[in-house]
């Protein structure tokens, strides 16, 4: 790489961290070998359940070129999320889902990196922003931009911030320097996230969805079966169990972030109030946060579960 490449890299990073961002790397456009075939074999296992989108558009997640033609360098973004509040409510929401939602917050973000690097470079250039809302290997980039590596759980674990992170990824043409990936053993023989997941959903085969308490709490629109149902212990979007135990979320990085923070719409999250509101009323109460996504009618078939599930679940 030119002189130039490095001192606009340089320049870039530092605009990154300016515009919010808590980590920043540079990856080369393209995916692993090894991240490909166990995507592959993760699939054939039927470990993606009822997410059939997970099988589309499989050329475009191996082949970065093939979703923004022209691609040179992948700038990968993490932002922190990490809240100790759940606050006092009767259910248990994913901290990720605690504030604002996170992809139009983060595009936002990225739009302002975007106009700075114009100025940076100064010279028109092409970038395109993701944030989990494209057929993207976001952990593959980010472990290549040298910000971490995946847990056992199949999460990204950055060593300063923790797990608890959204990824960000910036396509651009630009021709930056790339950062090397980290050799540095993340889990070692530690086995806590497995240990703890009441469902046996993890194993060394990566995340099996149909055992997984965030798949039937926020993907599917079938019936929760009653053995997950007993293992819910109160978790109505999500689950946070594998990460909450791992040692890197210990002591992350305090999150300050006023679109993160805890939200009023949990306060909201309770069955007298659901089942007296309509569908625009939800929107008005949820609107602009990742619950969204539920909608009424499966957050109150959440909420059902979790009564409905027993506080002893014995073995599955």
């Amino acid at each position: 790489m030119s002189n130039s490449a490095d001192q606009h890299t340089e320049s870039i990073k530092a605009a990154a961290l300016e515009a919010g961002f808590d980590a920043v790397g540079i990856a080369p456009p393209d995916i692993s070998v090894e991240e490909q075939a166990f995507f592959s074999e993760w699939l054939e296992s039927g470990y993606h359940a009822g997410m059939g989108y997970m099988e589309r558009n499989v050329d475009k997640r191996r082949e970065p070129d093939k979703l923004f033609p022209g691609v040179k360098s992948v700038i990968v973004l993490l932002k922190s999320y990490h809240s100790d509040s759940q606050q006092d409510i009767p259910y248990k929401v994913s901290r990720y889902a605690l504030g604002r939602d996170y992809h139009k917050r983060l595009k936002k973000r990225m739009k302002g990196l975007q106009a700075k690097i114009q100025e940076i470079i100064g010279q028109e250039f092409r970038s395109r922003p993701f944030t989990d809302s494209a057929p993207v290997f976001e952990r593959s980039l980010a472990v290549k931009a040298g910000l971490g590596r995946p847990g056992k759980n199949t999460s990204l674990i950055h060593p300063r911030l923790g797990s608890f992170v959204f990824i960000a990824e910036l396509f651009t043409d630009i021709e930056l320097t790339f950062d090397q990936p980290s050799n540095r053993t993340i889990c070692g023989r530690c086995t806590r996230c497995i240990d703890a997941c009441p469902t046996n959903a993890i194993s060394a085969e990566g995340v099996n969805s149909e055992r997984c308490i965030s798949y039937h709490t926020i993907e599917t629109r079938d019936d929760i079966p009653q053995w997950i149902q007993d293992r819910l212990n109160g978790w109505v979007f999500g689950c946070d169990i594998c990460q909450e135990v791992c040692p890197y979320n210990k002591k992350p990085l305090q999150m300050d972030d006023a679109d993160f923070q805890p939200g009023p719409h949990l306060e909201k999250i309770n069955a007298d109030f659901l089942s007296g509101i309509t569908d625009d009323d939800f929107v008005k109460v949820f609107g602009g946060t990742p619950m969204m996504r539920t909608g009424r009618d499966k957050l109150l078939r959440n909420i059902k579960a979790v009564k409905d599930g027993s506080k002893k679940p014995g073995s599955q």
